[in-house]
């Protein structure tokens, strides 16, 4: 996720060194939960392109040791603060929990010597939460592909029996797709849930960064729908390979591209914030930013991904019933020969069997009559 700051951050700290948080993502790693399998890096750090807005993503699998993660790496950061003076903005966590490990019990008949008796045991269980596995193990899976083994164990022990069927697919793409213009269609930056000065919250200022990446994260879902999906996935593979889909890109141009426009009208107004000459107001920022967004074609993004998988289902109905109807016609096909065959073998031994009477006949009339007689 992109970072949108608040105007303190703007006017009183430093955007965050790449390199620095390249680093934090380094010292994240090295926490007990990630050499103990159950969460890795993800997102622009693992392919080393981040930007100083970007956030440090990690895929975190619940379980009785490692419940909840965040505080530890929470810690980390924390320290980067206060190690470096509190001059820049400090980067965020993004803990994506992609399932949990629980313990269920069950009773089980255990033999004794005067018989049988039921004894409590606990049996662990890892459940994936759907959604978020079907989004995360092409994401993972794309990573496994071409980094260390710390990846390729988490996804083989996670994420490589998620279901990835194009019913369930479409269905987890559609969800996310209307739930996010349900959110905005309530209106969250309207004038009334502003603060003094047009100020925003920090959950507002995230809703935003959630939109900054939207496109991407819907092209994700398409790809994986499609069979297509990149590796690398950095953001700009995404796009490249969805650009260069001539069943995708034509259809949804025109509702992506002021999406994708959000990035660089932000930094317009953040060098607007920061300069020394004339510098915008906390109200001018923060209205700035939301004129971005409140303008964007949620609805219309949300009509051309239903319209798509509208089609891509009545496309798949037709073709199954064209293979259908394919396998009828080859199985009547088959029939047909077998009954021709079948014919064809009835009619040679007919005519062979008519042929053997005519020459028993023959001979039979060859014969002395007394012959024919015991004949």
């Amino acid at each position: 996720m992109s970072r949108f700051y608040c105007y303190e951050e703007i006017v009183n700290r430093q955007p965050t060194p790449v390199d620095d948080l390249l680093w934090l993502a380094g010292e994240i790693s090295k926490l007990p939960p990630f050499a103990e399998g159950v969460a890795v890096l993800c997102g622009s750090a693992v392919w080393g392109q981040p930007t100083s807005r970007s956030d440090i993503d990690v895929a975190h699998f619940a379980t009785p040791a490692f419940p909840n993660i965040r505080p530890a790496i929470e810690g980390v950061i924390e320290k980067y603060r206060l190690r470096t003076g509190d001059r820049f903005v400090c980067p965020r966590a993004d803990v994506i929990t992609i399932g949990a490990q629980t313990e269920q019990l069950y009773m089980e008949q255990v033999s004794l010597g005067s018989g049988t008796t039921a004894v409590e045991k606990k049996h662990t269980v890892n459940e994936l939460f759907v959604s978020t596995g079907v989004r995360y193990s092409d994401h993972i899976g794309a990573i496994a592909r071409v980094k260390a083994a710390q990846w390729r164990a988490f996804y083989g022990k996670y994420l490589a029996t998620v279901k990835t069927d194009p019913k369930l697919r479409s269905e987890v793409a559609m969800a996310y797709v209307s739930d996010f213009t349900s959110t905005w269609n309530s209106q969250p930056l309207h004038i009334l849930n502003l603060g003094p000065d047009m100020q925003m919250t920090p959950d507002q200022l995230k809703m935003i960064g959630l939109v900054e990446n939207y496109p991407i994260h819907v092209m994700r879902h398409l790809l994986g729908y499609m069979g297509r999906y990149p590796s690398p996935d950095r953001d700009l593979d995404i796009h490249a390979a969805f650009s260069s889909t001539p069943d995708l890109w034509p259809l949804f141009r025109t509702s992506f591209e002021p999406f994708l426009d959000l990035e660089p009208h932000y930094m317009e107004v953040v060098a607007a914030a920061r300069r020394p000459d004339g510098p915008l107001t906390a109200s001018q920022y923060y209205e700035a930013v939301r004129s971005l967004v409140t303008a964007l074609p949620f609805t219309q993004l949300e009509q051309a991904v239903v319209s798509w998988f509208d089609y891509q289902q009545r496309y798949e109905e037709e073709a199954e019933r064209t293979r259908q109807q394919g396998i009828r016609q080859r199985e009547e096909t088959e029939r047909q020969r077998k009954l021709e065959e079948e014919r064809a073998r009835l009619t040679a031994k007919q005519r062979i069997d008519e042929e053997a009477y005519r020459a028993r006949k023959l001979y039979k009339s060859s014969l002395p009559w007394w012959l024919r007689w015991l004949w």
